[in-house]
């Protein structure tokens, strides 16, 4: 019997994400700093007659408007033939929470099916498929560290910095981008270039200057509708957190912590306070 393919799909947290203003189709130009964490789903492909998709997570519907089915279609109709697969989704990312969970296993899906059909499909093509089906799907293709301007879809890859440690905290909620997107206020460019700060931050080890430079536009939007998000953000802080921010459209929270040591057993003491958190880094 053929062993299933198994791929891991990690999620992502913005270090930083500055809303630059809206776009003639609809989205908002955006400039971040994306990094992918050890945070994973993870997503196992085999050869069947029909396409079909499956998850432990009974929350998670399943249907054809899910990510993972809409990113197979695509790949089908890209490959020109109606192939066939067995997907099953092992989901430990949260629902809606601001980390790219559907978008890393539509990238994931890409990935894994392209190899499964024997597509063939090169990386830059499939970065046009995944461009097509949401904004972050082309970073969760390539993963790692880049800066992502446009509407989120183009990329420059960078030069991981030495590894980070952060606790991931989320209330237990979804928050809507596209909620969150169409209540922001913009006020034109920034000439800053606070992700570019950021990542130069990040180099350094110079968490003052990452302090200052680490925004996220979507936080106010988020966070005055949910006081929980706010709340996290200090209970991190309190736990030893060096910075605390809301990642992507929220609602979870991230706190970057000295030390592995440290990020454990701030994660430790919010599990026991009933919250739900977890202990990451980056790669």
């Amino acid at each position: 019997m053929t062993q299933p393919l198994v791929l891991r799909a990690p999620a992502k947290i913005n270090l930083s994400l500055e809303v630059l203003g809206p776009r003639a189709d609809g989205y908002h130009a955006v400039r971040m700093l994306m990094a992918s964490v050890s945070l994973e789903d993870e997503l196992s492909f085999e050869p069947a007659e029909l396409l079909s998709l499956a998850c432990d997570l009974p929350a998670l519907d399943c249907s054809e408007s899910n990510l993972v089915l809409r990113a197979a279609r695509a790949l089908q109709k890209a490959l020109g033939r109606e192939a066939g697969a067995r997907i099953q989704l092992k989901k430990r990312i949260p629902l809606g929470g601001g980390l790219a969970g559907g978008s890393t296993d539509a990238a994931a899906t890409l990935l894994g099916l392209n190899q499964l059909w024997r597509g063939g499909l090169d990386p830059k093509a499939l970065s046009v498929l995944a461009a097509a089906l949401g904004s972050d799907i082309p970073f969760c293709l390539q993963g790692g560290w880049a800066f992502a301007t446009g509407r989120g879809e183009v990329l420059e890859s960078l030069a991981p910095p030495p590894r980070l440690h952060f606790v991931l905290a989320n209330p237990g909620f979804e928050v809507s981008t596209k909620w969150a997107y169409s209540n922001v206020l913009t006020t034109g460019i920034s000439h800053r270039n606070l992700s570019a700060e950021a990542y130069a931050a990040v180099q350094k080890r110079d968490w003052a200057a990452l302090e200052a430079s680490a925004l996220n536009d979507l936080e106010k939007v988020t966070a005055s509708r949910y006081p929980e998000v706010p709340a996290l953000q200090r209970q991190l802080l309190d736990l030893g957190a060096l910075i605390s921010r809301m990642s992507g459209s929220g609602p979870t929270v991230w706190g970057l912590f000295k030390d592995a040591e440290e990020s454990k057993k701030a994660c430790e003491t919010m599990i026991n306070m009933k919250i739900k958190a977890i202990a990451v880094h980056t790669h």
